[in-house]
């Protein structure tokens, strides 16, 4: 004897499958396209148009706001940045895009480290590499990068120690 069974799947309106939002955050940033949100609760909310990362701060009801940014080359400016990462409670990553780099930040949005994309480049030269513009990346559970190069298709993991 052989028994069949067929599950039945019906589509649930998403107010059923989830109810009532427990909160509802009002935002006064500008062009913010990506959000974020650290094991804390905080929120990142990256602005490419307006070239700013703000912070949102969830011990505070989100009420309380850092910002860090602003069109420009310096330290702590962006020229487009086009994703942000919050792997851990230390770190904040962003990649900005035109000016070629991933900058590392520390929970008060200070710039702590920076890889290079141009310097890493140089480092590739045995490689075929004409450009290396990474597009997106991620950050592995040991502080590994995985940075996907828009130019040849192929992921290049960076190590915490500087290796490629």
């Amino acid at each position: 004897m052989v028994l069949l069974h067929l599950s039945v799947w019906a589509q649930v309106p998403l107010q059923e499958a989830f109810g009532e939002p427990v909160q509802t955050i009002e935002l006064k940033q500008k062009g913010v396209e990506k959000i974020k949100a650290d094991t804390e609760g905080n929120l990142f909310l990256l602005s490419p148009s307006q070239h700013r990362l703000h912070k949102l701060f969830r011990v505070n009801q989100y009420d309380s706001v850092l910002t860090v940014g602003g069109k420009g080359i310096e330290r702590e400016a962006f020229n487009y940045p086009v994703k942000v990462e919050a792997p851990n409670r230390q770190s904040v990553y962003v990649l900005d895009y035109y000016n070629r780099r991933l900058l590392i930040l520390n929970t008060n949005l200070k710039v702590v480290g920076e890889v290079n994309f141009l310097t890493l480049q140089e480092r590739l030269a045995g490689e075929q590499v004409d450009g290396f513009m990474p597009f997106t990346f991620t950050v592995g559970p040991t502080g590994d990068l995985y940075l996907f190069n828009q130019d040849n298709y192929k992921v290049y993991k960076y190590s915490v120690e500087g290796r490629v």
